[in-house]
């Protein structure tokens, strides 16, 4: 996972206990998670899964926006409230042959774009080396 998990434990000083509910999607791939919960932090591991769940909607870019504003509603209601997103970057590299991969690919990129205009900082962790990128 190229490091992401660890350096965000170690930058946000968390564990996988504590009051963090840690959402690991590559195991579970439900959006409905974060209504049951009652930790203050959140963090949602395997965003492109997610995603990738939604490519049988046309408006799939749709509803990913509004889980995203369900999630950063969240996010307000409570000023312990703390939500960590953590997605692997799947648009570098060869283009997919297939045309499922390919819309995979583009979708989980057009959603990036959306979380990062409304994240307040994006890092990019490559080996364990963030990069602040916002």
């Amino acid at each position: 996972m190229n490091g992401k998990r660890k350096w965000v434990c170690n930058y946000y000083d968390i564990d996988h206990g504590n009051g963090v509910f840690w959402y690991n999607s590559y195991t579970r791939k439900n959006f409905e998670f974060l209504y049951s919960c009652d930790c203050p932090i959140v963090v949602i591991e395997g965003l492109e899964v997610l995603i990738q769940s939604l490519l049988h909607y046309d408006d799939a870019r749709h509803r990913f926006n509004e889980q995203l504003e369900q999630w950063l509603h969240w996010e307000t209601q409570e000023s312990e409230h703390q939500l960590i997103l953590i997605g692997t970057e799947i648009s570098k590299g060869v283009v997919p042959m297939e045309a499922a991969n390919r819309r995979w690919r583009d979708l989980t990129g057009w959603c990036y774009q959306d979380v990062t205009r409304r994240a307040e900082r994006v890092d990019l962790i490559w080996y364990g080396l963030p990069q602040q990128l916002k």
